[in-house]
């Protein structure tokens, strides 16, 4: 719950009282969302009450601290950070399990992704050393962590920030493990519009190397750049928001919006050769609206610092993206293949038939993926990542009507197995062997020659002129249900606070209509 607690037991003020952090992850609950918090326990700094207790004058943790090395076990300073846990000790690890113990009985909470997994033992690795294992002490203690939380909560979600050899990694996806699976570099490479040796994706599927489902893939985390800032400030020609070679600028707070179109199209593109992957996924916040500021931006976004002085620092909150058409259109193209995920869960399933090609020899001819369920459904994604438009040949599984996802089900006639398709440049095409029929909020509104539903601003007031309606539901823009009504012909919105949501209508006579709001 932030970057070197110290106080495994308390809530940060940051996050409002005790009480609300209850109410929040009920609320979740109800919402079918599980609310999984970061650990960081491999290391801690000086306010930490284990430290202080026993230090030395010099500072180190004395010899007799009870769960602390004098000492980091792996000297790269690259991986070293603080105070270093003592794995080993007994009372180290009933600390562990007594912090996860207390979050899952006093909270609630569904899981836990421990940072730094690599640094849970006492294995020593040198200066140059990665410290990739394999490492059996350190998976000895990491299962028998993950047994702990297991024991108390049957099902809670464990995932490592591990980063280790395969050979290591498996091991521990054996066990039920999580493990999170980097792609930044490669998903940055692909926004930017370079091709090369670093934009390879197929390391994001777990494929024969490791359990089904085990890898947490990300394009973006807290700890990497965003893809759209990189393709922001150092895209290929055409995406680059520059009309020079180079961009200047530090912020696109106070940077152009040149090509902006474009980015968004590319990081559409990569959405969709990252979502239709079978196995879990995590979207960095605001990464489905194309966010570029930078990792190293402060609060406001006038400030850079690629020294990392400002890397913890809050970043601007850009609701107002999603009135930008072109940042609107990612984030409807992330919504739809959520939503075919979420509908049609037997085609990211572990016993989906899946292939794709999507290495670097695959940049000129189109990157493919294919996925066919155990039922015989099946999709096929065909990306251009290069900067002109083409027509490639695709393989599809099978002949006869496949259905282009984003173009309202489109028909597409496949005579042969072997088509030629043209996609422009940045752009992707994702086609269907069936018609799909999405779930999703923004998806579910029939034509109607009159609403049966409107916001009226100057009441704050939602007005159902079609006659009262059976049930009426209010999103916040993220999602989260915020009010119901039943048996209604308005809806007062006053007690709501500013901003956007979406409400949805059920009429007795069964028509549903969905109306955008931002007050």
């Amino acid at each position: 719950w932030g970057y070197n607690p110290s106080f495994y037991f308390a809530v940060d003020k940051y996050y409002g009282t005790k009480n609300d952090l209850r109410a929040f992850v009920d609320e979740c609950h109800s919402q079918g969302m599980a609310v999984i918090i970061d650990l960081v326990l491999n290391h801690s700094f000086g306010q930490s009450p284990f430290y202080l207790l026993y230090k030395d004058a010099d500072g180190k943790p004395s010899a007799d601290n009870p769960w602390y090395n004098q000492e980091s076990n792996i000297k790269n300073t690259s991986l070293s950070w603080g105070y270093d846990f003592n794995h080993e000790s007994e009372y180290t690890r009933a600390l562990v399990d007594s912090v996860a113990g207390f979050w899952m009985s006093e909270y609630k909470i569904d899981g836990f992704r421990y940072d730094f997994t690599k640094g849970f033992s006492n294995t020593p690795y040198g200066e140059n050393d990665w410290a990739n294992g394999p490492d059996n002490a350190r998976i000895a203690n990491l299962k028998r962590m993950s047994a702990a939380v297991q024991k108390r909560q049957p099902g809670a979600y464990v995932i490592f920030e591990h980063l280790a050899a395969t050979s290591e990694e498996r091991q521990l996806g054996d066990a039920g493990i999580l493990l999170w699976c980097n792609k930044n570099e490669a998903y940055c490479e692909t926004a930017m519009g370079w091709s090369g040796s670093k934009t390879d994706f197929s390391g994001l599927y777990a494929g024969t190397s490791m359990p089904a489902g085990s890898l947490v893939g990300y394009m973006e985390s807290h700890d990497e750049e965003r893809t759209g800032f990189k393709a922001w400030k150092w895209g290929n020609t055409g995406v680059i928001a520059s009309t020079t070679s180079t961009n200047t600028g530090m912020s696109p707070a106070t940077g152009s919006n040149i090509n902006l179109s474009t980015r968004t199209k590319r990081l559409a593109t990569n959405a969709a050769f990252f979502l239709t992957v079978p196995g879990p996924k995590m979207i960095w916040q605001f990464g489905e609206l194309g966010y570029d500021f930078s990792i190293n931006n402060n609060s406001d976004g006038s400030g850079y610092d690629d020294q990392g002085g400002f890397r913890t620092d809050p970043k601007p909150i850009r609701w107002d993206y999603f009135e930008d058409a072109d940042r609107k259109k990612l984030y409807e193209t992330y919504a739809a293949l959520l939503d075919l995920r979420h509908s049609y869960p037997e085609l990211f399933a572990s016993n989906t038939t899946f292939s794709w090609k999507v290495g670097t020899a695959n940049w000129d001819n189109g990157r493919t993926l294919s996925a066919t369920s155990i039922d015989g459904k099946s999709l096929v994604v065909v990306g251009n990542f290069t900067l002109a438009d083409k027509n490639f040949s695709v393989t599809f599984q099978e002949t006869g009507t496949w259905y282009e996802l984003l173009k309202d089900n489109e028909p597409l006639n496949v005579s042969s197995t072997t088509q030629t398709i043209a996609v422009p440049a940045h752009e992707f095409r994702l086609f269907t062997n069936f018609k799909p029929t999405l779930t999703g909020i923004e998806t579910t509104a029939p034509d109607a020659e009159k609403p049966l539903i409107y916001y009226n601003r100057g009441m704050d007031t939602l007005v159902l002129p079609a006659g009262e309606a059976k049930r009426v539901e209010v999103y916040s823009v993220n999602g989260m249900l915020v009010m119901t009504q039943e048996k209604c012909t308005s809806v007062g919105l006053s007690a709501l606070p500013v901003g956007y949501y979406m409400a949805r209508a059920y009429m007795e006579d069964g028509r549903v209509q969905v109306c955008k709001i931002m007050k």
